[in-house]
């Protein structure tokens, strides 16, 4: 019984679109670049993001309530600059994830990949 239910939960993963909904990625990245770390979704997320089968990703970008009122959107600007410096710096990095066979691609219609979008 048991490996019949971890070989259904195993199809079951393979066959879906995964999504990580609910990830402060930019807080990380941002805090990570911050003390000078660069490369930070390719060196610490992207084996990880494959190892689950990760799809998509939804990073959401927090701010620390010391930060309110007067530094929210530099540090919500900040966040998603350090964002698309990570992709630059990265070639690949946003496609680099097959979508294991299903279908023809992303959102974007690309040939799959992990799909960034800012």
């Amino acid at each position: 019984m048991k490996t019949n239910v971890t070989e259904r939960v195993a199809t079951l993963h393979r066959k879906s679109f995964i999504i990580d909904a609910h990830f402060d990625l930019p807080l990380d990245v941002a805090m990570r670049r911050e003390r000078g770390e660069r490369r930070v979704i390719e060196t610490s997320y992207i084996e990880d993001f494959r190892a689950g089968g990760v799809d998509l990703v939804v990073g959401a970008i927090f701010i620390h309530d010391y930060f309110l009122p007067e530094m929210g959107l530099r540090r919500a600007l900040d966040q998603i600059t350090y964002i698309h410096e990570e992709l630059e710096e990265s070639p690949g990095a946003d496609e680099t994830l097959p979508h294991h066979g299903r279908g023809s691609g992303g959102p974007r219609g690309g040939g799959g990949g992990l799909d960034f979008i800012t």
